[in-house]
């Protein structure tokens, strides 16, 4: 179950696919997080799109890491309308991490799917990314 930086556990999932080299270092992760949303709960693209930044940026810090990120850009997931935006992960002042985070809400779910991988290999995987957000299907 996925929590939030306060420990609060949602209805959902949270399910990774991690490439890995021969030696098993990780060259990308793809992520998809499905919350429920609660009879009653109005979200908005904006506030869960915030939310699941802020609470990237919590665990990059968690691991002497910071992420600087574009605004939020419109874009589609399913179907749906969702926001996107562009990080990237600074470790030392060093460019470590890239990651692409797509955001959007069903009827039933917020769903996030993001891409993240090293600068050398994040154009290497970006197009796998856009297939698999574009074979996605929302409820």
């Amino acid at each position: 179950m996925p929590t939030s930086n306060s420990g609060e556990e949602f209805d959902g999932s949270n399910r990774l696919a991690v490439k890995v080299d021969k030696q098993g270092q990780m060259l990308a992760v793809l992520n998809l997080i499905v919350l429920a949303i609660k009879q009653g709960d109005e979200p908005t693209l904006e506030s869960q799109t915030a939310s699941l930044a802020n609470t990237m940026r919590a665990a990059y810090a968690d691991k002497g890491m910071t992420s600087s990120c574009q605004e939020p850009q419109d874009a589609t997931l399913g179907g749906f309308p969702a926001r996107q935006m562009r990080c990237t992960v600074l470790k030392d002042k060093a460019d470590v991490l890239e990651q692409l985070l797509i955001v959007t809400i069903g009827r039933h779910t917020v769903q996030a799917l993001s891409l993240t991988a090293s600068p050398a290999n994040f154009k290497t995987y970006e197009p796998d990314f856009m297939a698999t957000r574009d074979s996605l299907l929302i409820d």
